[in-house]
């Protein structure tokens, strides 16, 4: 399992912990303890609402991370656009044909 579906993972199980406390808080009549854990599951909803519409991750080492952070920083692109072109020209040059030009 990826770091990001171990996230997934645990802040779902906690949502619906969450879950299990605030249909507790109703029944006991907490109504304040009940508004605080209604926010923080609606919280844990966006966020996992966020999590599964993102990109999936990919690792990289650390020397490249590094350039391409200081790429980013250097030219004002957004990391996600320089690590996008650097994919796609390496995608090109493995996908050519031999003799093939620009």
């Amino acid at each position: 399992m990826t770091t990001a579906g171990r996230t997934f993972a645990l802040i779902a199980l906690s949502a619906v912990l969450t879950l299990v406390a605030v249909v507790d808080a109703a029944r006991d009549g907490s109504w304040d303890l009940l508004a605080v854990l209604a926010l923080v599951l609606v919280l844990q909803a966006a966020v996992l609402t966020g999590a599964r519409a993102r990109r999936p991750s990919v690792s990289l080492r650390g020397d490249l991370h590094r350039w391409v952070t200081g790429r980013s920083a250097a030219t004002g692109e957004p990391l996600e656009r320089v690590v996008d072109r650097c994919v796609a020209a390496y995608r090109d040059g493995i996908t050519r044909e031999p003799g093939e030009g620009r």
